[in-house]
């Protein structure tokens, strides 16, 4: 007696060369629950893919554009899920996506809210304006998914992207020259994702549809602190690190400032505000919507993570 097994389910993928965008699509793939279309710009360099039944549609430059909706809605039919890795902040965008879904027949959007923190956090609202972007585009979903019973959506929210953090600095650590910033003591707790376990979070959600359906649900690969990462990265490293200290309530006054001020630096700014907001004010595990266990998430190791981006890092 043979089993019958599920035929795949038709989803599509715009921003395949965002920063999150790769490790969604290997995941999608690896999962064999999917045949993946994947939407791009006609200057897009061609995404990186595994499987011969992976699709590639070229769309209209300015999505926005009302000449580019038909295109779009074409691209997007027959499809029964849409999932963005463009900038969350990009609200005309989304909701030209959102729009073309209720057109298209799409019943599950996934935006991109990713971030290092919770977008509807009032104090990091106040001091980051991006996450008023993203909000908006959830309250737009929200409006949406209320007047068409038949789409939903589904916000994922990951804490900082571990490997991608401490390749970049956004983790306040330097790895090459061995130096670090550590806020308010550095044990404080804070939710992180590997980009792999975010790409993994994504299948997660078409495996419990239901239960995550119009909801903003959290995820981790685990809950750490900086002094934690800093022990693992001088046990892989076999350096010691300098390490300096510092109150996040001065260094936010401090950057909050400098972003009021405006500048060349702004978007520097900003990613420095989003660092440490992101290690002070995101721990997950908290949340009622927690939800590793729902999307068949195994936690990772902080020290093997840390292993394996330092290696990456050394031989690149």
């Amino acid at each position: 007696m043979t089993r019958n097994t599920p035929k795949p389910q038709p989803i599509a993928l715009i921003g395949a060369n965002s920063r999150i965008g790769p490790a969604i699509i290997t995941e999608l793939e690896a999962s064999n629950l999917f045949t993946l279309t994947i939407l791009q710009r006609p200057s897009s360099k061609p995404p990186h893919t595994s499987k011969p039944t992976t699709k590639i549609v070229t769309l209209p430059s300015d999505l926005t554009a009302p000449s580019a909706s038909d295109a779009l809605v074409s691209a997007l039919r027959g499809h029964s899920a849409l999932i963005s890795g463009l900038p969350g902040s990009s609200v005309d965008l989304h909701k030209a996506l959102a729009n073309a879904c209720i057109t298209a027949n799409i019943t599950r959007f996934i935006p991109a809210d990713y971030g290092s923190v919770d977008s509807a956090d009032p104090v990091v609202a106040a001091l980051v304006p991006l996450y008023k972007q993203k909000t908006a585009v959830r309250e737009y979903l929200t409006e949406l998914a209320a007047k068409h019973p038949d789409f939903s959506w589904t916000s994922l929210v990951c804490g900082h992207f571990f490997d991608y953090g401490l390749e970049t600095e956004l983790l306040m650590f330097n790895v090459r020259a061995a130096t670090a910033e550590i806020f308010d003591g550095g044990n404080v707790k804070w939710s992180a994702s590997t980009l792999k376990q975010i790409g993994k979070g994504v299948v997660g959600i078409f495996r419990a549809l239901e239960a995550t359906k119009n909801k903003k649900i959290y995820m981790q690969s685990f809950l750490t602190s900086q002094n934690e990462v800093l022990a693992a990265l001088e046990q892989v490293s076999g350096k010691k690190f300098e390490v300096k200290q510092v109150r996040s309530e001065e260094y936010i006054r401090e950057k909050k400032k400098r972003l009021d001020e405006g500048g060349e630096d702004k978007a520097e700014v900003t990613e420095q505000l989003v660092a440490v907001l992101g290690i002070t004010r995101a721990d997950w595990t908290g949340e009622k919507e927690f939800a590793n266990e729902l999307l068949g998430l195994r936690e990772e190791d902080v020290e093997e993570e840390v292993r394996r981006t330092y290696e990456k890092m050394m031989k690149a």
